[in-house]
């Protein structure tokens, strides 16, 4: 089988949306590119459950939003290569403590980070997630 070197960006629709998904995105092929990885956006909430499953298990990492979605990193191949998630977090909301490496990320021994993003309170639509600097 060939080397597992895909990071799938699990995007949402509607109030976890990122509104600025194309800054995220672009930030993370450039560092996912350094590393020898490409990054695969998908809307998981639009495709059957298979396609889903098939995506996870071709992937090494996944990043998004705090969502149902995110319970995919469970089925993260970890026991063929080291396995990561990155949860973006929207500010000032409840934190709770599912994909941490406690959770559903602990339970498979994938490594865990989170990262909070600013929320659009004026419209309560969606968050600016933010990234590390180069």
């Amino acid at each position: 089988a060939p080397p597992l070197r895909q990071v799938l960006l699990v995007l949402r629709r509607g109030s976890r949306s990122l509104l600025n998904e194309g800054a995220v995105l672009a930030a993370l092929r450039a560092h996912a590119f350094s590393g020898g990885f490409t990054v695969r956006p998908a809307l998981l909430e639009r495709l059957p459950a298979r396609e889903q499953l098939r995506l996870v298990l071709q992937s090494r990492a996944m990043a998004g939003v705090h969502g149902q979605g995110l319970a995919w990193v469970a089925l993260l191949p970890a026991d063929k290569a080291p396995c990561g998630l990155l949860e973006i977090y929207p500010n000032g909301t409840h934190l709770l403590p599912d994909y941490t490496d406690a959770g559903w990320s602990g339970s498979n021994g994938v490594s865990f980070m989170r990262i909070f993003a600013a929320p659009r309170a004026a419209r309560g639509k969606g968050c600016d997630a933010w990234h590390p600097r180069r």
